[in-house]
């Protein structure tokens, strides 16, 4: 009688989607992300066959100093903000708004760079506050808001440092929460 539990087993084994085929003519077929995709290192996403050269990291350039540039503030947009690499986004954060020519810039723009505040690297949160001032427009409301956060709940003491200074810029002076903002939190002397 044991046979006939091995039997379920061996059922069970070849029914289950980790034993199944990654090559089978009807995954590749529909275009499964098994059959068809690999992951991509640069962006840290899966990258199909077909769009092979759509997905690739952007050529990053170095100038004379040895320092990396990004080319135009799409590429920016597109491969820097959402690196895996947290130098990069780093970069990303210090080099938009000086790609960024049009004044005033763009809203979707500014709400992409400030996702960056929400970064796990506090390099890279500093980073975006330090630059934050030069891409967004006095009083723009989504930076302002997400400045308080971060003046508030930023676990690092220099991004809620540069977040003060930054909301002295910003910020609009007669905004009862601007004003508690930089009343409980007091650059140092």
């Amino acid at each position: 009688m044991g046979g006939g539990w091995e039997g379920a087993a061996g059922i069970m084994r070849r029914l289950s989607p980790l034993n199944s085929p990654v090559s089978s003519p009807r995954a590749s077929r529909i275009g499964s992300p098994l059959a068809s995709s690999r992951w991509h290192s640069s962006v840290g996403s899966p990258e199909r066959e077909e769009d092979h050269g759509s997905l690739r990291s952007p050529d990053i350039s170095l100038d004379e100093d040895g320092a990396f540039h990004y080319e135009s503030k799409a590429q920016v947009l597109q491969f820097g903000i959402t690196h895996r690499d947290p130098l990069m986004r780093q970069f990303a954060a210090e080099q938009l708004p000086d790609l960024c020519e049009r004044r005033p810039v763009e809203q979707y723009v500014v709400d992409s760079f400030i996702t960056l505040l929400e970064d796990p690297e506090w390099q890279v949160r500093r980073a975006t506050i330090e630059n934050l001032t030069n891409l967004c427009e006095p009083g723009d409301k989504n930076a302002v808001k997400a400045v308080i956060k971060c003046t508030w709940s930023d676990t690092s003491w220099m991004v809620r440092l540069f977040a003060v200074e930054a909301l002295e810029k910003i910020g609009d002076r007669d905004d009862p929460q601007v004003k508690l903002a930089l009343a409980l939190n007091p650059k140092p002397s």
